[in-house]
């Protein structure tokens, strides 16, 4: 009978399976489609920020450009025509240049000391009065300020001019700055500079409009630290960066001035963080800023990130119901399944809690419930016939009981005899096998004796070579020594008559010097026949002191010929000398070799006899090693038989031991037999294959 008990739903296994995991999966994509959507908003947010600082920078560069052209414009005008113009033609051309734009608010014309009609203060201007009308002043030519030591006017004389520091009007209290550009003569000599006095509260204005996100403050700063714009405009004209409470964002614009670069960068004050954009004007070397908080940046994923997640919840639930709802479908199948597996597993053989629709299923719980109902059927079979045949295991399981102590007796008794007999053989074994040993001894002395044979006849073939490159080497020493002598023959000669051309030059130099003191007899004569002629003789005289000097270098080069012919002749002597030793010595060789020539062949003779004894010797060596060899062969044989015969033995006397010991195995596992037949009779009762059997 089928037992009931409480089993987990699996829509809960399933509902507490997945829920976590959904939710996980919520939660990282959630984490994911935050940065993604933060990173999206961070780069589109840099863009716009490059985007309105290159923008505004743009613009107030744009003012600043066309207020430098009109300086330089009126600078290259006044440099031109200054000598034609009048006071009343500067004032006009002022007023008329001032009125240009609406950010001029004041121009003038410094000149140089005593450049204009020798004045020594000539500054035309002209401004803006509080009327909005453009006038013309001669405040700075007639009063006692002294405009050449002026900022403006040292800025505009070196190198191409530039701007002032920014400044606040004492008059009007309008934010300024100064551009002031030389004026050049046409010999490029410096005449004195034009300026343009700019309103910047444009530049406050601008940034004041622009159109900022997530509450971003922007702010101009002027290249003495000096805001000239920023969201509080008590800071304007009036304080230092360096003075602001905000100290972080101070120490970062101290940064950001030393780099000189544009760009963006990250810094965080009372532990908050920022992103602080920067841009410089390129006239004046402004620095443009614009501060963001991050904070707001990540307020505006707030709202994402509750829409999202309303959205994953909604999405849970439906997953949930969903999984319910086909779990439960589920469940009831694999209630039945479970129940039946219980019932199978407490020996239940007859029951079957399946319904048709359980097994006509076409997923894996329908295969299950087939298979459950497959295994109930066929373990009933097999319960069935292990119980009819189990007492016939009982009775055979004596029998071969008997039998095997029966073959344990008589494999015990054969054991014995065998040992005796492998016993023996054993010891012929030993025997054969120290003969075999002796045997290859002797072999291994007439291989050593064979190899010593071997190393002789190869010895006395190198030294057969040998004496074949001593014969070839004696017949080349003989053709050189009697080519030697031939030479040294032809070289004697050579000596003999250099010898005697030597002589025929010694009395050439004779007669050479023969005629060297006549010429320098004849050059006296003439020395003095030259001076008995006074005037006259004094170009004979030159002559006659030129030949005596020739004749002098001929004596001189003359003492050279006689001690270089002696030399020669006593060189000549000496080689003759030395030839003759020469061919002594060679005489003596000759005979040296051919007594070398005469024992070379008795060597050959010796090697010849010497070597026909070694083959004979090798040959004898040769009979003996294959004789020994025969001999080896037959003992090897003999020692093969006999281990042969004692391993046969040894295994013969193995297989009894092994055939005793399986006898005592079989008769062991026959008990057992006997006793798992009785003990499987026990278990198979605890299988109720009918339903009216005892529970």
């Amino acid at each position: 009978m089928t037992k009931k008990r409480f089993l987990p739903r699996l829509s809960s296994n399933l509902l507490l399976l997945i829920i976590p995991a959904i939710l996980i999966a919520i939660t990282a994509i959630s984490l994911v489609t935050f940065n993604y959507s933060r990173n999206i908003i961070i780069d589109s947010l840099d863009e716009q920020m490059e985007l309105q600082l290159s923008s505004t920078v743009n613009q107030i560069d744009k003012i600043l450009i066309k207020e430098r052209a009109l300086a330089e414009s009126v600078a290259r005008s006044v440099g031109n025509m200054y000598e034609d113009f009048e006071e009343e033609d500067f004032e006009r051309l002022l007023i008329d240049s001032t009125e240009l734009y609406p950010e001029t608010v004041g121009m003038g014309i410094w000149f140089a000391p005593n450049t204009y009609k020798n004045m020594a203060q000539f500054a035309p201007y002209a401004m803006v009065n509080e009327n909005g009308k453009v006038i013309a002043s001669k405040d700075y030519t007639e009063g006692d300020f002294d405009i050449h030591t002026s900022e403006w006017y040292i800025v505009g004389t070196e190198g191409d001019g530039g701007w002032t520091n920014s400044y606040l009007d004492t008059v009007s209290s309008i934010p300024m700055v100064t551009i002031s550009v030389p004026m050049y003569r046409e010999d490029s000599s410096i005449l004195g500079t034009v300026t343009v006095d700019v309103d910047i509260s444009a530049v406050k204005e601008m940034i004041a409009e622009t159109e900022l996100d997530f509450d971003a403050q922007a702010f101009v700063i002027d290249t003495a630290g000096i805001y000239l714009a920023a969201e509080d405009e008590s800071k304007i004209m009036t304080m230092n960066f360096n003075e602001d409470s905000n100290k972080d964002l101070s120490n970062k614009i101290t940064d950001i001035l030393t780099s000189r670069e544009n760009g963006y960068d990250n810094y965080t004050s009372d532990g908050k963080d920022y992103r602080l954009y920067y841009n410089y004007v390129p006239q004046t070397d402004w620095l443009m800023g614009i501060n963001v908080p991050v904070a707001n940046i990540n307020a505006s994923l707030n709202g994402l990130i509750q829409i999202f997640s309303i959205v994953a919840i909604v999405a849970l639930l439906i997953v949930s119901m969903l999984i319910y709802l086909y779990s439960k479908k589920l469940g009831d199948t694999a209630m039945h399944s479970s129940l039946l597996a219980n019932d199978i597993s407490e020996g239940i053989l007859y029951s079957n809690p399946l319904t048709e629709k359980d097994l006509n299923k076409n997923d894996e719980l329908g295969e299950i419930a087939r298979s459950l109902q497959s295994m109930q059927e066929n373990l009933k079979k097999t319960i069935t016939e292990i119980a009819l045949h189990s007492q016939d295991v009982v009775s055979v399981g004596k029998r071969l009981t008997s039998t095997a102590d029966d073959s344990a007796t008589s494999a015990n008794e054969i054991a014995i005899a065998i040992e005796n007999i492998a016993g023996g053989a054993t010891s012929q074994a030993i025997d054969t096998q120290s003969a075999t040993e002796n045997v290859e001894n002797i072999n291994h002395f007439v291989d050593e004796n064979f190899e010593i044979l071997i190393e002789l006849l190869r010895s006395t073939n190198n030294i057969e070579n040998t004496k074949d490159e001593g014969f070839e080497v004696l017949k080349e020493l003989i053709e050189l020594i009697n080519l030697t002598t031939l030479i040294n023959g032809q070289v004697n000669a050579a000596i003999e008559e250099t010898y005697q051309k030597s002589k025929e030059i010694e009395e050439a130099s004779r007669m050479v010097e023969s005629i060297s003191e006549q010429t320098n007899l004849l050059a006296l004569n003439a020395s003095i026949e030259a001076a008995r002629a006074g005037e006259a003789g004094k170009g004979f005289a030159v002559v006659a002191q030129q030949i005596k000097k020739l004749a002098e270098q001929s004596k001189g080069f003359n003492e050279v010929i006689k001690k270089v012919i002696k030399e020669l002749k006593e060189t000549s002597t000496n080689s003759v000398e030395v030839m003759s030793e020469t061919k002594l010595m060679l005489d003596q060789q000759g005979k040296i070799v051919e007594d070398t020539m005469s024992k070379f062949d008795n060597i050959a003779e010796a090697i010849v006899k010497n070597k026909e004894v070694v083959e004979k010797l090798q040959k004898s060596s040769n009979n003996i090693k294959d004789k020994n060899e025969e001999l080896v062969g037959v003992v090897q044989n003999l020692s093969a038989i006999a281990e042969e015969n004692s391993a046969t033995t040894e295994e013969v006397a193995a297989i009894a031991q092994e055939q005793f010991r399986s006898s005592a195995e079989v008769s062991e596992a026959s008990g057992n037999l006997s006793k798992i037949a009785v003990n499987l009779q026990e278990q198979v009762e605890n299988f109720k294959l009918e339903k009216f059997e005892k529970e």
